[in-house]
C-alpha cells in the first residue's frame, strides 16, 4: 500500500466521521456503539486522531495478522474445502 493511497483512504474515513455528525440517529448509533465496544464515549478529536495516526505498516500488520491462506479465493478453483463453486450474480 503507497502512502499517497493511505492518505486518501485516511481523508474518506475522517470525512465520513464528520459527516456523520449531521444526523442525530447517526450521532445516537455511534455514541451506542462506543459504549459497547469500549466503555466509554470517545470525543470526535481522539477518533480523528486515531485515524489520522494509521501507518502503512498498521495495514500491512492487519493484512497479515487477519489473512487466513486457507480461505482465500483462488482464481483457478475453489477455495480449499468448498465443495461447489460460488453463485455469481448474472448480469
Amino acid at each position: 500500500m503507497a502512502e499517497a493511497e493511505l492518505d486518501r483512504a485516511k481523508a474518506q474515513v475522517k470525512a465520513s466521521v464528520l459527516m456523520s455528525l449531521e444526523s442525530t440517529g447517526s450521532r445516537a448509533s455511534k455514541l451506542a456503539r462506543q459504549l459497547q465496544v469500549f466503555g466509554r464515549v470517545l470525543s470526535t478529536a481522539e477518533t480523528v486522531r486515531k485515524i489520522m495516526g494509521v501507518t502503512v505498516a498498521d495495514i500491512q500488520r492487519a493484512a497479515i495478522r487477519h489473512s487466513v491462506p486457507d480461505r482465500r479465493w483462488r482464481p483457478w478453483g475453489r477455495p480449499r474445502g468448498c465443495r461447489t463453486s460460488p453463485r455469481l450474480p448474472v448480469p
